[in-house]
């Protein structure tokens, strides 16, 4: 809501030891005992003609409520309060209208379901809210309305630190439209409030995303414990054909640089040697992305490891060029693992998971060469059950 102070003037009176709205009163009977509830000098009520009905101070009265600005905050404080009071014991809840604090959507609720009595300007330890709501003896709510200054940090931490709830309203005339005024059954339109709520739009978003993540959790899960057997069912199979096997693990970045813009792609290489009985030797070269599909396989014994580095070169070259123009950096072999890796070994890994294993070994492998060593012992046992077979 924008303010719309205007000419705003004041409509509440003390009249007989209690605040009285100018509607209250008979044009044609007009008490002369009327006080103004700020300043407590005699005021006159001014209920005739096309302009509103309001109260006029003596001339030249510096009361405060003389201010349109003041007055207007004065007269909706007012109209809260007597609509809260009217309400009492009716099984109404105060509804309030905030916005959501993720979309900025209006929310509306309820707020404070029941209450059994209404303050104006208490004292609430080193605070006086507007208006404050009890229950019994204890405060479930406060309204402040706000004129031209809102709810600075000092007031609202103070409040929150008491667990009072609160909302900030904008003094408004339109609160005051048509008379009576505001009551309980309109929500109150909170510029600020202690709390915060969700749309349903943002709460479904919400619980779309908590399942989405909780969906994603379970399918790792079984997605670690199929490959954890399989490959301790390779290992049952073939754990005889490969008893002390030196793997020796190196692996290479290739980067390339496209010439039509600042994007490079980085391909990964790991090149896994296998040698089992001490004669025969297989060696895999393995794009990281898919370790599981070798890029090619050497079985025959090789003496010179140069030899086998240069072939790992010719196949990577084969896979770079698929791409597009690029300056190509191809990087240097580097040791990842050099390393006896036992059966017993590769079942640990499988079994407790890579930084399981990182904590309690002293093994020196990464988590590319932990996944190079399984795909590698894996293909060792392939080819070893083939030959078998033969």
């Amino acid at each position: 809501m924008a303010s719309r102070s205007g000419k705003v003037q004041l409509e509440w009176v003390l009249f007989e030891g209690r605040r009285a709205h100018v509607s209250e009163f008979d044009p044609k009977d007009r008490p002369r005992d009327v006080f103004c509830p700020l300043c407590d000098e005699p005021v006159w009520l001014s209920l005739g003609g096309e302009v509103r009905w309001h109260v006029r101070h003596q001339g030249g009265s510096s009361c405060a409520l003389t201010n349109p600005e003041s007055a207007l905050h004065f007269n909706v404080k007012m109209r809260l309060a007597a609509a809260l009071e009217a309400a009492i014991g009716d099984g109404v809840a105060v509804r309030a209208s905030v916005r959501c604090d993720r979309c900025g959507e209006s929310v509306e609720g309820d707020w404070v379901g029941s209450w059994t009595r209404v303050e104006v300007e208490c004292s609430l330890g080193s605070r006086r809210p507007d208006i404050a709501l009890f229950q019994e003896q204890e405060v479930v709510g406060a309204i402040e309305v706000r004129a031209t200054h809102g709810v600075d940090e000092r007031k609202r931490g103070d409040l929150e630190e008491m667990e009072v709830g609160w909302v900030e309203v904008l003094a408004d005339e339109r609160m005051l439209e048509p008379l009576p005024g505001w009551t309980v059954e309109a929500p109150l339109e909170a510029d600020a409030a202690s709390f915060a709520w969700r749309c349903d739009s943002c709460r479904d978003a919400e619980r779309r995303l908590e399942q989405s993540r909780l969906d994603q959790e379970e399918f790792e899960r079984s997605s670690l414990v199929r490959r954890r057997a399989f490959v301790e069912m390779c290992v049952a199979e073939a754990e005889s054909a490969w008893q002390d096997g030196l793997v020796a693990i190196w692996t290479r970045t290739v980067v390339l640089q496209y010439s039509h813009g600042r994007r490079s792609n980085y391909m990964h290489f790991a090149l896994a040697m296998n040698r089992s009985g001490g004669a025969d030797t297989g060696v895999s070269l393995y794009r990281i992305r898919s370790v599981k599909r070798p890029l090619f396989t050497i079985c025959p014994p090789l003496s010179d490891p140069r030899q086998v580095q240069q072939r790992a070169d010719d196949a990577v070259r084969k896979v770079v060029k698929r791409g597009r123009e690029a300056s190509v950096d191809w990087g240097v072999w580097r040791p990842d693992c050099m390393r006896v890796v036992t059966a017993e070994e590769v079942r640990a890994l499988v079994s407790q998971g890579f930084e399981d294993w990182c904590e309690r070994s002293q093994f020196p492998i990464s988590r590319v060469g932990y996944h190079v060593a399984i795909a590698a012992y894996e293909e060792s046992l392939r080819r070893d059950v083939g030959q078998s077979r033969r």
